[in-house]
């Protein structure tokens, strides 16, 4: 079961995209192993190293932001939902 990506909503595009690239990385850097082209590996590691730590960021800007105005506002959860890469919004709670 995929974990919802909860994030800014002006995140939201920046966000499927880094999600769709981790996956592209991972399955780049499989067939590069293969290949044996060791460079082409690292490189595509440090693409999904990159990409996975804003993710990060953009979801604990978004946790921050729902702890100090959310008791104000009421919490906004974005839910989305990834299936291998490809995301589409499902709802907002």
């Amino acid at each position: 079961m995929n974990k919802p990506l909860n994030v800014l909503p002006h995140d939201l595009e920046k966000a499927i995209s880094h999600y769709s690239c981790c996956y592209s990385c991972i399955t780049r850097a499989e067939n590069a192993l293969v290949e044996g082209n060791y460079e082409l590996v690292i490189k595509r590691a440090e693409d999904l190293i990159r990409s996975a730590k804003q993710l990060k960021n953009m979801q604990q800007k978004k946790h921050l932001i729902d702890e100090v105005i959310g008791n104000i506002t009421g919490p906004s959860i974005l839910v989305i939902q990834i299936e291998r890469g490809d995301a589409k919004k499902i709802g907002e709670k």
